[in-house]
């Protein structure tokens, strides 16, 4: 589903005296809508349910969608410019929307997606690292990509990298980082206690696609559901 056609109803948050915790026990979530198109920032509420059903569909944060506010003629056309969520619960709480025209030239940051298969781990049994999850780009509103798919067929031996410089994006489309910037390579294999080791002396965060241990990345997904 293009991003353009998911649309999110909201209503005007009514009254100023609400916070988040009484939202949360009302199943809503608090918003605030800015941009020079407006004339002034609008307060809005809108359904937790609705919400994690488009932040599902469009990719979340950096992602172009439709805002109808309630009493409002015409919906908007907003970028989720910023989540904030509880620390403890994990719960959304505050969303930031960017009202802009679909034309117009914006930055923002978008994800990585790996995609395929490295050589150096089907072959060799090395660990794929993911440097770099997000980079910022520059293009019109409209054209905002939900994600950057990196192809990682490349990857053959453990010197092998891939950098900014290395990948296409379709056009219409700036990277703003830095070229040379890497974004994948694939580590010679090391066994769990190597890894818990390097973790524990340096406090690395590694972050692997395939070739490592999955589990706490599931535990992760667990508690967040």
């Amino acid at each position: 589903m293009n991003a353009q056609e998911i649309l999110l109803k909201a209503a005007v948050k009514k009254d100023r005296r609400m916070q988040s915790k009484q939202a949360l026990r009302e199943g809503l979530i608090l918003g605030i809508v800015y941009g020079k198109s407006l004339e002034k920032n609008i307060q809005i509420t809108f359904s937790r349910f609705a919400f994690r059903k488009v932040m599902e569909k469009s990719g979340g944060e950096g992602t172009l969608i439709k805002l109808e506010i309630e009493g409002e003629k015409k919906t908007l056309d907003v970028i989720i410019q910023e989540v904030a969520s509880q620390i403890y619960s994990g719960r959304i709480i505050h969303v930031d929307f960017l009202a802009v025209n679909v034309n117009e030239e914006v930055e923002v940051e978008v994800p990585i997606t790996l995609e395929g298969t490295a050589p150096a781990v089907k072959d060799l049994g090395g660990i794929l690292l993911q440097n770099l999850e997000n980079v910022e780009v520059r293009c019109k509103a409209k054209d905002i990509p939900k994600s950057i798919v990196v192809n990682i067929g490349s990857l053959a031996s453990f010197e092998d990298m891939i950098a900014i410089k290395d990948i296409e994006v379709p056009e219409g489309i700036e990277i703003l980082n830095s070229e040379d910037l890497i974004i994948a390579k694939v580590d010679e294999p090391r066994t769990e206690s190597e890894v818990d080791e390097l973790e524990q002396t340096t406090g690395a965060d590694i972050k692997s696609v395939e070739g490592v241990d999955k589990k706490p990345e599931e535990e992760k997904r667990k508690k967040s559901n």
